[in-house]
């Protein structure tokens, strides 16, 4: 009698093997990836959510079949960019055999667009930013700003929403180099840092 049966806590897979009134235990690895709301290419197939395979000491699937950390070109995700891989904390390089009991999960960065050039905000010189995003509609967004030459970063004032259509747009008046990346109200999300010149 053969009994496999996934086991969630420990991310590895448990198989049963009665032998002489004995159950013997063996244990594989498995590689959990989740994509983190976007889409992968695993082992040649277009995958969502969360996807687990079992692989051996060697990081095999099957004989000859390796189980690589997928690269950028393999994923998306509407609104975002594809940002890397992490793993259980630390960075997973594409490419990268994987051949012990982990989570691989995906990092974006909502894509951010500025269209337009430099133009009065409120009587100053300044910039409006329109972007293009992954966040959801009615998210607010935080525009956190550094001045060149600075250390500290800080929120900006504006905190507009996105629209419908996974836009928003945010302005400021600057007369120095500024830097700009953006969240959503938690800090969770991170865009792409967006350098504003000096007027």
């Amino acid at each position: 009698m053969l009994v496999h049966e996934p086991d969630e806590f420990t991310k590895v897979k448990r198989h049963f093997v009665a032998k002489a009134g004995d159950y013997v235990a063996k244990w594989s690895p498995a590689v959990t990836f989740n994509m983190a709301g976007g889409t992968c290419t695993i082992l040649g197939e277009s995958r969502s959510g969360t996807y687990s395979v079992a692989v051996d000491s060697q990081g095999q699937t099957t004989p000859g079949t390796f189980l690589r950390v997928p690269a950028p070109e393999a994923c998306s995700r509407v609104g975002y960019e594809f940002a890397g891989w992490i793993g259980d904390g630390a960075k997973a390089n594409s490419g990268e055999i994987l051949f012990a009991s982990s989570i691989v999960t995906a990092k974006w960065q909502p894509t951010i667009v500025i269209v337009g050039e430099r133009t009065t905000v409120s009587g100053s010189s300044g910039i409006c930013v329109y972007g293009k995003t992954g966040f959801a509609t009615g998210t607010t967004v935080v525009g956190n700003v550094r001045f060149y030459g600075d250390r500290n970063t800080f929120e900006g004032s504006a905190r507009p929403m996105v629209g419908a259509d996974g836009s928003f747009e945010w302005c400021r008046k600057t007369v120095r180099t500024t830097y700009v990346y953006f969240t959503d109200s938690t800090g969770y999300v991170v865009s792409n840092r967006i350098i504003i010149p000096a007027a």
